[in-house]
């Protein structure tokens, strides 16, 4: 038995409201985490780091961190039914317990969003569960979903199990196994499932989504200094990939470290874009970025692994052609920092910042993702995982990259 796992999803605090007033324990939390669990200012926070222009307005915020929380509470759960020695699992918690917001309920219990579609369908005990083997791809591939109906002790082979993605359905005999799901035109694809019995009824239904991205054509140069291996991943792309010399200085330059040399450029009218990782870099060349700075999320609250993280991406400009809301999903996860860009200066950060992470009652907010200028030229850093082996196959990863090199170009 799992005894106790769970996901935040932040209310807003209008819907928990006492007398009038926000409730006593908003004043309690600091000494937890370094404060990050304290809910005291978080709609003023909201604001202050930019967040409306991200989400629109609060209540669109605490909407979709709740439909994050239920969709993390469905990986969670196909991924325990999926395993056999695991017979039982315990959400914590069943409500809100004042600032610990992994209830299902808030403390004015108020079902939260997004459980309907993502957890009740899973929390039976008899449920299908899908597992793509791979979630993004673009308009015209087919993405491997494994399918599979289980009881509660393991798979079950009674019926059928029916798959739809908008016109174009099929099915596979119960318990199931590889299906291949087309994807059709750009946006999140949404598979709805049906487990029927030999005599029609319903047994259980589901749904996974899938993003179906089209990334924009390669059409510019740029100078890869440091990494031969991105440099012919980027010129199989379609990209034109030169040697940085004194006649590319309107060309932007991807670098995987930041040197004094490219500090020199970039003050001279250089545009940069940074690949910045977690590897602490001490070799005498290395340069201090001029905002920001690069630190690891292990062993830092940024982790994420108590009160949650969340990301999100700016979804509009150059980010347009990525599908879904700004919160990041499954997508992402091959390219989800394992660093962050710390130290952004508070009345900047809305502006520059076009990614960002950020911990429990909107705390300790840090880019991902950035643009700003230096002296005559400007960098753009980002800590995505945007890497030769990503960047071969990953459509979500390539269009990241686009938007990164449009929006160093605008």
């Amino acid at each position: 038995i799992v005894s106790e796992f769970g996901n935040w999803g932040l209310p807003h605090p209008d819907a928990i409201r006492e007398g009038g007033q926000d409730p006593w324990w908003f004043e309690n939390g600091l000494e937890w985490g370094e404060g990050i669990v304290y809910p005291h200012g978080m709609r003023e926070r909201f604001t202050y780091w930019g967040l409306d222009r991200v989400f629109g307005d609060l209540h669109a915020f605490t909407q979709a961190h709740q439909i994050h929380m239920a969709r993390s509470l469905a990986y969670e759960i196909t991924t325990m039914r999926l395993q056999t020695a695991i017979a039982g699992y315990v959400i914590t918690e069943f409500t809100d317990v004042h600032w610990e917001c992994n209830g299902l309920l808030d403390m004015q219990r108020n079902v939260k969003a997004g459980l309907a579609e993502h957890l009740t369908p899973l929390n039976q005990a008899r449920v299908i569960v899908a597992r793509p083997q791979r979630w993004s791809g673009r308009p015209g591939e087919q993405l491997p979903v494994m399918l599979q109906a289980l009881g509660v002790d393991g798979a079950a082979s009674e019926g059928t199990i029916h798959w739809q993605s908008g016109d174009t359905h099929g099915e596979i005999a119960a318990p199931g196994g590889m299906v291949a799901i087309p994807l059709a035109a750009p946006g999140i694809v949404t598979v709805t499932l049906n487990w029927v019995a030999p005599n029609g009824t319903s047994i259980a239904h589901n749904l996974v989504e899938l993003a179906c991205v089209e990334p924009p054509t390669p059409n510019c140069t740029v100078a890869v200094v440091d990494n031969e291996e991105l440099a012919a991943v980027l010129t199989t792309l379609g990209y034109t990939v030169v040697a940085l010399d004194g006649t590319t200085v309107d060309v932007p330059v991807i670098a995987t470290r930041y040197t004094v040399a490219l500090q020199d450029a970039v003050q001279q009218g250089l545009s940069l874009l940074l690949l910045a990782g977690p590897e602490r870099d001490e070799a005498p060349d290395r340069a201090s970025l001029p905002i920001g700075q690069v630190i690891a999320r292990h062993g830092t609250g940024w982790q994420g692994d108590w009160a949650t993280s969340f990301s999100w991406l700016r979804k509009a400009g150059p980010f347009a052609a990525l599908p879904g809301p700004p919160l990041l999903a499954m997508e992402y996860a091959e390219l989800m920092p394992d660093a962050v860009l710390a130290g952004i200066p508070a009345r900047a950060f809305p502006d520059v910042v076009w990614a960002g992470l950020a911990l429990g009652w909107i705390h300790k907010p840090v880019s991902l993702l950035h643009k700003a200028p230096y002296g005559n030229g400007e960098i753009l850093a980002t800590t995505f995982r945007l890497n030769a082996t990503t960047l071969r196959e990953n459509v979500v990863a390539q269009t990241l990259l686009a938007g990164c090199i449009a929006l160093l170009r605008s």
